[in-house]
């Protein structure tokens, strides 16, 4: 453990990018073979931009369930925003599209937007099977998404939920939030 600690910090310092350094780290852990076990979300009883969480999980995936669960979960006001992070890992390459079925959605895959449901925005991005990317995703109003589940369109054409087993939570803490 200390070992890979050292390298975690080493690679970091070299300011090298955070895929790279993920990438790295799970190699160096695993093989770079493990299956991923969802995403870090952070539920929020108000804007996600502007207040704490009020409860920060993994989520196996991202969908209505997940935020219904939440909300039996915490006991306090409703769920008003949620924001998941992590790391994405295609396990093809080639052109992925993403989409969800919920208003005031927002996804980003290494910084760059790929779906903002409010805007009808849904661009395809070039993936590497096996590569890690980051991915952001930001529901702004909870309430409004009775039904929803995040999908993807690899290469071969048939959209489906995005697997537990292609999402990874971030390295840091699961306090951390997102």
């Amino acid at each position: 453990m200390r070992a890979v600690r050292s390298a975690v910090v080493g690679i970091i310092s070299l300011g090298i990018q955070p895929g790279f350094a993920t990438q790295a780290i799970g190699d160096l852990c695993t093989g770079g073979t493990a299956n991923g076990t969802g995403l870090r979300a952070a539920y929020y009883n108000a804007d996600s931009g502007t207040a704490k969480p009020v409860l920060i999980r993994l989520d196996p995936r991202v969908d209505a369930a997940a935020i219904r669960s939440a909300a039996k979960s915490h006991a306090g006001k409703p769920i008003q925003s949620v924001r998941w992070c992590g790391w994405i890992r295609p396990i093809v390459s080639g052109s992925h599209s993403f989409s969800a079925a919920t208003d005031k959605l927002r996804m980003e895959i290494n910084k760059q937007s790929v779906v903002d449901t409010s805007t009808g925005k849904s661009t395809s991005i070039e993936m590497e099977a096996g590569r890690v990317y980051s991915v952001l995703v930001e529901l702004s109003d909870a309430s409004s998404a009775a039904e929803f589940s995040l999908q993807w369109t690899p290469p071969f054409g048939v959209t489906y939920d995005i697997p537990p087993t292609v999402l990874f939570p971030p390295v840091a803490t699961l306090q951390e939030g997102c």
